[in-house]
């Protein structure tokens, strides 16, 4: 009986969700001159310019949007590429992570927010196999905005929840030497992904709920006790921690430390590990969320929290990405 009543509530959740969603996307789009002039109703929490783009990528016609932070910027310029979960949109991305364009605003970065196929990204999991490539979009879009001088290839980062955590490391395998860093959000590393080892180092951070009910940090299968069709394992936060350890050549931490409980009314903690040398490309960093759940800290409690666990208030997951980001390049 209690399953059947996580299950309504899920059914019922999600419904919601989905249709404030699709209304939030047709309120915002307006009309084809709107946006011909670039205009769109405001989605996002920043104060700069945000703009829909389409890509041709083997005959398709793949969206995006491209935030513009307020305030000097120089081109090329960073970019961070913000990976949206399964069953999530772009537009939707920045309520998500708690406002990711105010961050971009103070530290003068450009986000580029990719729309999946069918609100998915095609991470190398069996279940996310749809014949669209997501990899190639990736790559021609990064190519796209480098030749037109927007953003520094050299300079170039990835980030997302869930199954775009996920895709941000299937990225970083498929891909290597292409990102300067990548940050996985409520997501380890997909078993079959443990294959894909590289030995090109990349920094890598994650940032785990270690009560996530969706993709659980001990490991095992996605999806828990809500989602019974196959969405295939994941290795527990240690162990894919210590893939990426491997792959960039380290094997022991230089320090952890406990972050201050300073908000107890939430409920959780943060443990923080930190492996190489601060600014190498061996770096990999971790954000044990200790009691939070399958969400972005800081963000936005999408559904309640007997579905996908707590949003932790303890961590600026937006600001300590970024961090991270901003001491690499290639």
């Amino acid at each position: 009986m209690r399953n059947l009543t996580l299950f309504a509530i899920l059914a019922i959740c999600l419904t919601s969700l989905y249709t404030i969603d699709c209304a939030a996307c047709s309120a915002s789009e307006g009309s084809q001159d709107d946006e011909s002039r670039g205009g769109l109703r405001k989605f996002w929490s920043g104060n700069g310019d945000m703009r829909r783009q389409t890509l041709m990528v083997d005959g398709e016609a793949r969206e995006y949007f491209l935030y513009i932070p307020s305030g000097p910027i120089e081109y090329p310029a960073p970019a961070v590429f913000a990976f949206h979960g399964g069953g999530g949109t772009a537009r939707a991305m920045d309520k998500l992570t708690g406002g990711i364009t105010r961050c971009a605003d103070q530290n003068h970065f450009l986000i580029v927010f990719p729309e999946g196929i069918s609100r998915h990204w095609n991470d190398g999991r069996k279940v996310n196999d749809h014949k669209e490539d997501d990899v190639a979009f990736i790559t021609r879009l990064i190519e796209s905005l480098t030749g037109q001088g927007k953003i520094d290839g050299a300079r170039v980062y990835a980030t997302g929840i869930s199954n775009g955590g996920f895709f941000s490391q299937y990225l970083a395998l498929k891909l290597p030497g292409r990102f300067a860093g990548i940050a996985s959000v409520a997501a380890t590393l997909a078993e079959n992904h443990a294959s894909l080892m590289t030995r090109t180092a990349t920094p890598v951070m994650y940032i785990l709920g270690t009560e996530d009910p969706l993709v659980p940090f001990s490991g095992g299968k996605i999806g828990g006790k809500l989602f019974k069709k196959g969405r295939g394992q994941v290795l527990s936060a240690d162990r894919a921690v210590r893939f990426w350890l491997e792959n960039n050549g380290l094997g022991e931490s230089t320090g952890q430390s406990m972050v201050s409980d300073t908000i107890p009314s939430d409920h959780t903690s943060v443990l923080h590990q930190h492996f190489g040398v601060s600014g190498s490309n061996e770096e990999v960093e971790v954000y044990d969320i200790q009691g939070g759940g399958h969400t972005w800290p800081r963000g936005w409690q999408y559904l309640p929290v007997a579905i996908v666990g707590r949003t932790s208030q303890e961590l600026n997951a937006n600001q300590v990405i970024w961090d991270f980001f901003s001491r690499h390049h290639l």
